[in-house]
């Protein structure tokens, strides 16, 4: 096997604090394993020392979760989505790229148990 050089210099793991995120792309819609769509935004911190540090957060279309998408699209459109007022919602997640929202990341052990902790945005708030 030939040697190879693996790059880290932008590599950075995010650490715990708020940060203002771009968002970058989408991905999906897919299925999770209980069989309800999602998607899943791709966000880049915007300045400071993870400039650049990208993060993926897990949105439900349906269900439960879809009152936490819900809360997150409000937060990124400054649009007042009332979960209790909407039977449906309809948008083009290609409109929202490079709009930007302000996130406050938290560490957390992923998968439960395995000492191994990922970064997670835990609260989304209006640039």
């Amino acid at each position: 096997m030939p040697l190879i050089t693996l790059d880290f210099s932008e590599a950075k793991e995010l650490t715990e604090g708020a940060y203002t995120f771009r968002i970058e792309s989408w991905d999906g819609p897919m299925k999770t394993e209980k069989g309800q769509q999602r998607i899943v935004c791709i966000l880049a911190v915007v300045d400071g020392e993870f400039a650049g540090s990208k993060i993926y957060h897990s949105l439900m279309l349906e269900g439960k979760g879809a009152g936490m998408t819900a809360r997150f699209l409000s937060a990124v459109t400054g649009e007042n989505l009332d979960v209790n007022d909407l039977e449906t919602y309809e948008l083009d997640t290609d409109d929202l790229i490079g709009e930007e929202v302000d996130g406050i990341v938290a560490l957390e052990e992923y998968p439960p148990e395995s000492g191994e902790k990922r970064a997670k945005i835990t609260k989304f708030r209006r640039s």
